[in-house]
């Protein structure tokens, strides 16, 4: 299990980098150092935002948090999954 834990890691991984490099390719977008509150998100038009600094961090921290007590759940998960 770990050798293929170990390439499903790597694959993800490229995975992750070959997608965000095409859609940087793909999609016009701006560059901005404070998300603008008075201008709302208007998906209609094709330019993106990327915000350097943002003042949400929930997301983040919430996946941060799953991901952390998700670890020592996985194996117990994964061993009676045999069954």
């Amino acid at each position: 299990m770990t050798s293929y834990g170990a390439i499903s890691i790597i694959l993800i991984s490229f995975f992750i980098i070959g997608v965000g490099i095409v859609s940087l390719a793909n999609t016009p977008f701006k560059i901005m150092t404070i998300p603008d509150a008075s201008a709302p998100e208007d998906f209609e038009k094709n330019l993106r935002e990327i915000f350097l600094v943002n003042n949400n961090f929930t997301p983040l921290a919430g996946v941060l948090g799953i991901g952390y007590f998700l670890h020592p759940v996985s194996i117990p998960i994964a061993r009676n999954s045999r069954n």
